[in-house]
């Protein structure tokens, strides 16, 4: 059962990307986003993972 909704921005930014692309023979390469702020200073991209077994996706 779904206890919490997190928001994880960058999957936003990605999927946003991806709809900007196109995902066929219409894409364009690459997306530049600007302004983004980041939230996660020095911290290490391991420090967001859930534990595995709070884990619905792995």
């Amino acid at each position: 059962m779904l206890q919490v909704s997190e928001i994880a921005p960058a999957d936003s930014l990605a999927a946003a990307a991806v709809l900007v692309m196109g995902e066929a023979a219409e894409g364009t390469p690459v997306v530049i986003i600007h302004g983004a702020r980041g939230g996660g200073g020095n911290q290490p991209a391991g420090s967001v993972l859930r534990p595995r077994d709070e884990d619905m996706f792995r």
